[in-house]
């Protein structure tokens, strides 16, 4: 609370007063106390950013929003391209350059959360397009906001309704192709020995290496420890995993893995699905992960950074439960 000041002195110019009908005073409220005012007060004067998507739709955003939560735009506005210069951003991939995913991550850099839709199958969706345009403009926390927002789905039992059930096998499939062809998860080169990987997609503009995953906590990652992956649904403490010679500890996309431990756990169910299995042809990557999961299923959670946490020990194949 600011200087107390009473009816008879001169008010000063400020931001906000706050008045007590039933007093004489008359408080003055410091704006510098309010952090959040200043970045608002810091968005609305700046300029604005024009940006336009596949699907013809156009958005403006103030610029400093932008670069506040999304390294890529703050890359963008440093650079000396064209789009710095014009103020038009033009992103260009039909299935991550969505207005769904550009629309929540434009409600996050305002509010720093999204609006979610009316059912489970249209949510979980959601998620994973959140999900997967935050990596490509780096937008970190929101990244693992989506994880933590879909994980929390996967923690539900399946849905008993057969509207839902059928829609969320319907949507499961074009989720695991969408997180799967727009992530990158180089550690799975360490843990299945792969020699050839899938090149890493890049975000628009100024840095291609914009969509590549790096070990960061608040990209929503799994970590393992040489090969074993140790965890709990609460936040107590894990044991140490013993270090060995294999190396740096290895870090998965905490999506894929979702995806893979949901999948195992509800095998029955998917294995029903025709387009479900043609995914292990479509997808060997996938395949390759659910390998790991199908096990009895365990607790599936995310902590409040968004790093996925699943209990299981990995043995040189096949697996066993710790």
């Amino acid at each position: 609370m600011g200087d107390v000041i009473t009816r008879t002195e001169h008010v000063p110019s400020c931001d906000e007063l706050k008045h007590d009908c039933s007093s004489e005073n008359t408080y003055v409220r410091d704006a510098s106390l309010n952090s959040t005012g200043a970045v608002f007060d810091s968005i609305l004067k700046d300029g604005v950013i024009k940006i336009q998507i596949p699907s013809g739709d156009t958005y403006w955003a103030h610029k400093t929003a932008l670069e506040r939560h999304s390294e890529y735009f703050s890359c963008l506005s440093s650079s000396k391209l064209v789009e710095s210069q014009t103020g038009t951003v033009e992103l260009d991939d039909p299935e991550v350059d969505i207005p769904d995913a550009v629309g929540a991550f434009l409600e996050y850099c305002y509010v720093g959360d999204y609006s979610e839709k009316d059912s489970i199958p249209k949510n979980f969706q959601l998620h994973a397009q959140v999900y997967v345009f935050a990596e490509r403009t780096r937008c970190q926390r929101l990244k693992a906001m989506a994880l933590r927002k879909a994980t929390s789905i996967c923690q539900k039992p399946f849905p008993t309704s057969s509207g839902d059930a059928d829609k969320l096998l319907e949507i499961f499939d074009q989720v695991i192709t969408l997180v799967y062809n727009h992530t990158s998860d180089r550690s799975a080169a360490v843990v299945f020995g792969i020699e050839n990987l899938k090149p890493v997609p890049s975000a628009p503009g100024p840095n291609p290496r914009m969509g590549e995953m790096i070990p960061s906590s608040l990209f929503g990652q799994v970590q393992w420890q040489h090969a074993t992956v140790t965890a709990s649904s609460t936040k107590e403490s894990v044991p140490k995993v013993p270090k060995s010679s294999a190396g740096d500890d290895i870090v998965r996309d905490g999506f894929r893995m979702l995806l893979a431990a949901y999948s195992a756990t509800h095998l029955e169910k998917f294995r029903a699905s025709p387009s479900f299995m043609r995914l292990h042809r479509s997808l060997p990557d996938f395949s390759s992960d659910l390998i790991l999961f199908v096990r009895p299923g365990g607790d599936i959670s995310t902590d409040e950074n968004g790093i996925l946490r699943i209990k299981f020990r990995m043995v040189e194949f096949p697996l066993e439960e710790t």
